[in-house]
């Protein structure tokens, strides 16, 4: 079963931050809460910062917060009073994702930057993030691994799958029945299936007809646009 569409989900032009936290669980019995504490201590007290190793290893991503602009010290700052409870404007994508307030070695990646929060300020960190989606851009080729059928994406949204509401059907993108649980905050991908575009284009249609088509917003009457989380699109290269 496909996504379903609609016209009325408006398109995001803004900033998706993906935000990652220290484990913490028992350092008495957890070597991984152990190896947590120490670094955060680093942080803290030291003015050390993780290597690529600590990152993998000892970082989870906890959720993701949207910005409808791309200033990046107004996001910085935005996220810290956003994910911290008791500040009068958490949002709901903090209140959402069931964790703690950001603290001190809590890092935030967004527009390929990786951001660490020090005792006085964020500072930006040389570790290499892969955020879900970030393949998937504008003309790229997909295959759908629910349907097994290629697809060509016309956007990226930015918008988390369990924030991105569909007027039509009355729910999330996450909560479409054929999308998994651990795509839920993947940002939606909105895409045509490359079978429909041969269709209604022919055999030497170009990636510039589809994208133009979609600029003039000529998509609808022609074809179906369908909103998928990233993470059930896998990246492929065009014949």
């Amino acid at each position: 079963m496909a996504p379903t569409t609609t016209d009325e989900t408006a398109r995001n032009d803004g900033t998706l931050v993906h935000v990652y936290q220290l484990y913490r669980g028992d350092r008495r019995t957890d070597p991984r809460a152990m190896d947590a504490d120490d670094l955060r201590f680093d942080i803290r007290d030291e003015g050390r910062f993780p290597d690529q190793d600590a990152f993998d290893e000892l970082y989870d991503h906890v959720g993701t917060q949207p910005f409808d602009h791309s200033d990046t010290d107004a996001i910085l700052g935005g996220i810290w009073e956003r994910w911290n409870r008791g500040s009068g404007v958490e949002s709901e994508a903090f209140i959402e994702a069931e964790t703690r307030s950001l603290e001190v070695g809590e890092i935030v990646v967004f527009d390929g930057a990786a951001h660490i929060c020090t005792p006085l300020s964020w500072q930006e960190i040389g570790i290499d993030v892969e955020t879900p989606g970030e393949l998937l851009t504008a003309g790229t080729f997909a295959e759908d691994t629910v349907n097994e059928s290629r697809v060509v994406v016309l956007e990226n949204s930015g918008v988390p799958a369990n924030q991105y509401y569909l007027l039509e059907t009355q729910c999330h993108v996450s909560e479409c029945r054929s999308n998994r649980a651990e795509w839920a905050e993947d940002p939606v991908i909105e895409a045509v299936y490359e079978n429909d575009v041969e269709r209604v284009l022919g055999d030497g249609w170009t990636v510039d007809d589809l994208l133009g088509m979609y600029d003039d917003a000529l998509i609808e009457d022609q074809m179906a646009r369908y909103r998928f989380p990233a993470g059930r699109l896998d990246p492929i290269t065009a014949d």
